[in-house]
């Protein structure tokens, strides 16, 4: 936290929200929006052009929220309340093979394989390539490649692939030691364009597919410039994991494998178990981030750091402040979430030069660029929505019509309501599997349907760029000198401050 930072005397010793206070703006801007930065630094490894994360809830992250996360420049949490380990991980690997320089793990079919399996591959897996081997595994020699153009008009269902594919002969390739030993995604771009093809397949000294290139890929670059890729030009995805040390360690390694970037532990806020929990996957998998959470003290932050400060990545802030959370009201726990950030953030700052970057995320009551540059500019490096998010196209779960409000509307529920704690995922985040009669601390409501999460997100964050403006900020740190905030007349009216 810079000292730079500028608080209205009232606020340095007041408890606030985000709504409790304002900007004034006290500079000239002498710059077009368009040259307005909102990237920043989530974790050491991690970086966003548009920090915002989507919420690891059943009613609001899988793998489409989680795409359409990191292709607008944020990143999504999968939730966990899945049925098995493998669902969730299966989904994990959905965000990764997307949009991808390299696809490193390309799923084939056999010689054998007829057109059904095609159509029913693409339905499980969300597309239509597949190279074709003598086996059926990439251990075998390619023979052919089958395609959507080879089979969208096929009405035999029956017939065999060898009898609609491209063969191994008309097949152009590129070598394994020319591109993917090499990392270098631009030969394969190259060919690709050159040759005009949908696929490219890479392949090793034995013929073997080893990996492949999608013209997809390229159209899709060109149109999110702003993505949250790692090297290979994947999509980076987090993913929730039990509060549970005993649970998390069955999950932590298929997940792995699967590709994520690295894991939330999801908890109310944190406990003892969770520590264990960063220890064991850093120790294990130490180029995978741990962010936990919830906190709302910077006390909590520094008892944490002091005993496990180099297995934490980044912390969650903000208890009971999420539209469908109700731990405040019903247990009196929590924090308004402007002081939890500007509290937390100076912590973080103190132990800087001793941890190196540690990301702050702001989670609970975001609903619009006002809340989102106040918790910039207070600290935090990235905000997390939930229900703010639940009504989109890519949240879990249909829109139906609801003729009490004459809308199309969305479920969205609170991880701690009574219909998520009875399942696993609801009592393990609050640390109440061993509970029987257990006091919901979330609801269940409707919310309106939204549409497309493509231009909700944009338009969410030019509303941040064009506050950014405003206030003469080129960027978030420049945010953080220039920014004054002071006391909403509407908190000092009821008292809040």
């Amino acid at each position: 936290m810079k000292e730079t930072q500028r608080l209205h005397p009232l606020l340095e010793d007041s408890e606030f929200s985000l709504d409790d206070v304002i900007f004034v703006p006290r500079e000239i801007p002498d710059f077009e929006l368009r040259g307005i930065s909102t990237e920043s630094k989530l974790t050491k490894s991690i970086t966003l052009k548009n920090p915002l994360l989507s919420s690891p809830m059943d009613t609001v992250t899988d793998a489409r929220m989680a795409i359409l996360m990191a292709r607008e420049g944020g990143i999504g949490v999968i939730h966990f309340n899945f049925p098995t380990i493998s669902a969730q991980a299966f989904e994990v690997e959905k965000v990764r093979r997307f949009e991808a320089g390299f696809v490193l793990d390309p799923l084939v079919l056999g010689i054998d394989a007829n057109v059904g399996d095609v159509f029913d591959s693409a339905e499980k897996n969300g597309f239509f390539s597949y190279p074709v081997t003598e086996d059926g595994t990439r251990n075998s020699p390619l023979v052919g490649i089958v395609t959507r153009r080879d089979v969208r008009y096929e009405e035999d269902r029956l017939k065999g692939v060898k009898s609609v594919m491209t063969t191994r002969d008309k097949l152009v390739t590129a070598r394994r030691e020319d591109t993917l030993d090499k990392k270098d995604v631009r030969l394969a771009n190259e060919i690709i364009r050159k040759r005009n093809l949908d696929t490219l397949l890479i392949v090793d000294d034995k013929d073997r597919v080893v990996a492949l290139v999608t013209d997809s890929d390229l159209s899709k670059n060109d149109r999110y410039p702003n993505a949250t890729k790692d090297e290979n030009h994947q999509l980076k995805v987090l993913a929730a994991i039990e509060s549970r040390l005993e649970r998390a360690k069955d999950r932590v390694g298929v997940l792995v494998d699967a590709g994520v970037s690295g894991f939330v532990v999801d908890a109310r806020n944190i406990y003892r178990d969770h520590l264990e929990i960063a220890e064991y996957i850093k120790r294990n998998f130490k180029d995978v981030d741990v962010i936990l959470g919830n906190v709302v003290d910077g006390k909590v932050v520094r008892d944490v750091l002091d005993e496990m400060g180099d297995y934490v990545d980044a912390f969650r802030v903000g208890i009971g402040t999420g539209e469908v959370c109700t731990t405040s009201e019903d247990l009196g726990l929590g924090r308004p979430m402007g002081s939890s950030v500007y509290d937390v953030a100076k912590v973080l700052e103190l132990n800087k030069r001793k941890y190196g970057h540690m990301g702050l995320i702001s989670d609970g009551g975001i609903k619009g660029p006002h809340h989102i540059l106040k918790a910039f500019f207070l600290g935090a490096d990235g905000v997390m929505m939930g229900s703010g998010l639940a009504g989109l196209d890519e949240s879990p779960g249909e829109a139906i019509w609801s003729a009490e409000h004459e809308r199309m509307e969305k479920k969205v529920r609170g991880m701690g309501s009574a219909s998520a704690i009875a399942e696993r995922a609801g009592s393990s985040r609050y640390m109440l599997s061993e509970v029987v009669d257990r006091f919901p601390e979330g609801i269940e409501k409707q919310v309106p349907y939204m549409g497309s999460g493509e231009r909700y997100v944009r338009k969410l964050f030019n509303g941040v760029r064009q506050a950014m403006q405003g206030l003469g900020a080129l960027d978030i740190d420049m945010l953080r000198e220039v920014g004054y905030l002071i006391p909403a007349s509407r908190a000092l009216s009821k008292g809040s401050l």
